[in-house]
């Protein structure tokens, strides 16, 4: 098939959509796959992995749709065996999830519809296949199986589809890019103003129009006063007198036409503001949030789990892709390097040894409040304050005057950090800083609170205005 550049870059980005989207529900899947009590969760990553592998295939990306078929295989054993699937195997298959993420990163990267248009390094994935059989064996010796006589297992399968609900009516839907909804809105917006300069100008004419009403009138009297008329002047009066009526009819009618027309844009703007608002769960579409967090820990030696909470919040499509591509790797990379502390000191003090990071969300007033936190060791105040004094940023006597929230601020300066030395994952002191200047650009706002030993919080205001086709707001 003769695919044209502009027609493949079409296949590409749906591709991409999709895949984002199975692999979401394929990550969140694993995640529980060890507490499942039956196979409705398996079930339903074998469907998203099938359906990458169709799309793969659609594609021609043999790549993906290699690791996909044989990653369907090894479920599907799991399923049929009935294998209780424990941290090993999770692991594995997680490994092997990060894999897939890459292979369809690649695409991106490949075809320049990723931001970064490095094209990443493709890990191997032909010895986690072997780990993988190789523990499926170990575990299925494990498993004592248990026969079930045909006509059971079909009764059993009646009776299973028997008691399942009735599935509920889906709402048809359909993709639209953001751009697009950004170019509408923008069009409405216009539209708006337009409304209100035509209403302001009929307000203008119907004032004019009345003074030249009174005009006529004053004449008319004033005339048939003092001089007796004649019968074609009478005429001529009655008859501006008809037209001038008849404009105000007509001018009336036209404002009641542009009333209704500015209800409908204004209507019209509220269902496209609506249309632009997803679920504050989708995140995990533009930034594999679980998986960062899980390789973010692995590397610095600690372990750390992430919590959505307010997931079915609505919030705006830009907000969610502002937030999740220019902050959100910042925000991780700074919990897990400075605020999750390593097992064994979490454990001496009598925590759990996973550290937790909780993402949410809520909407005040005309404002998206995001809140990422984290139950690490907390900001060490005069730690700050030392490396502030070391670095002239403030003077002594300044630093016995500062209070906690005025020595957080010192983290959001350029360079700054409490590392003693500089490593490429934490001690760069570059993460803060850039996310308060990527907010400041959208007119955002950004503050820290944190209890010594409790954790820290991370608080991120967006202005609900922010679309990602406006212009950066100048101070």
């Amino acid at each position: 098939m003769n695919v044209q550049p502009e027609e493949q870059q079409e296949i590409i980005e749906e591709f991409v959509f999709n895949a984002r989207e199975y692999l979401q529900i394929i990550e969140q899947g694993l995640l529980n796959l060890k507490s499942a009590e039956n196979n409705d969760l398996i079930n339903q990553i074998l469907r998203a992995i099938s359906s990458v592998k169709v799309g793969a295939n659609l594609l021609g990306d043999s790549r993906i749709e290699r690791i996909a078929a044989r990653w369907q295989t090894n479920l599907e054993t799991v399923r049929y065996y009935s294998l209780k699937v424990d941290l090993k195997l999770e692991s594995l298959f997680l490994e092997l999830f990060d894999a897939l993420d890459v292979l369809v990163g690649a695409c991106e990267a490949t075809f320049g519809l990723a931001e970064d248009s490095a094209v990443p390094v493709i890990p191997e994935t032909e010895p986690l296949f072997e780990a993988i059989s190789a523990h499926l064996a170990l575990l299925r010796n494990q498993t004592p199986q248990v026969a079930v006589k045909p006509a059971v297992a079909v009764e059993q399968k009646i009776g299973e589809l028997k008691d399942k609900p009735a599935r509920p009516e889906i709402e048809q839907t359909m993709r639209v890019p953001v751009k697009r909804l950004d170019n509408l809105s923008n069009l409405l917006g216009k539209l708006a103003v337009k409304c209100r300069s035509q209403k302001q100008d009929q307000k203008h004419f119907r004032q004019s129009l009345d003074v030249l009403l009174n005009q006529v009138q004053l004449l008319t009297e004033n005339f048939r006063a003092s001089h007796p008329l004649s019968e074609e002047m009478n005429q001529l009066i009655e008859m501006i007198q008809e037209s001038a009526s008849e404009v105000n009819s007509l001018a009336s009618a036209a404002s009641q036409v542009t009333e209704q027309f500015a209800q409908i844009a204004t209507k019209l703007q509220k269902e496209l503001t609506s249309a632009r608002m997803v679920p504050f769960a989708e995140i995990e579409q533009v930034f594999p949030l679980a998986s960062a967090v899980r390789k973010q820990a692995a590397e610095c030696g600690k372990q750390a789990r992430v919590k959505i909470a307010g997931g079915e919040i609505l919030i705006d499509r830009s907000v969610l892709e502002h937030f999740a591509k220019k902050l959100l790797a910042h925000l991780v990379n700074n919990a897990i390097s400075h605020g999750i502390e390593p097992v064994e000191v979490r454990e001496a003090a009598g925590k759990s040894p996973i550290g937790q990071i909780a993402l949410g969300v809520f909407q005040q007033g005309n404002q998206t409040i995001i809140s990422f936190s984290d139950d690490g060791a907390g900001i060490d105040v005069e730690r700050v304050k030392a490396k502030a004094l070391e670095k002239g940023l403030i003077t002594a006597e300044r630093a016995e005057s500062l209070s906690p929230q005025d020595a957080y601020e010192l983290l959001y300066h350029p360079g700054f950090t409490t590392k003693d030395e500089r490593d490429l994952i934490a001690g760069l002191g570059v993460g803060m800083d850039a996310i308060r200047t990527e907010l400041s650009k959208i007119g955002g706002g950004i503050r820290t609170d944190s209890t010594r030993g409790e954790g820290t919080t991370i608080t991120i205001c967006y202005p609900n205005h922010y679309h990602s086709s406006a212009q950066p707001v100048k101070h």
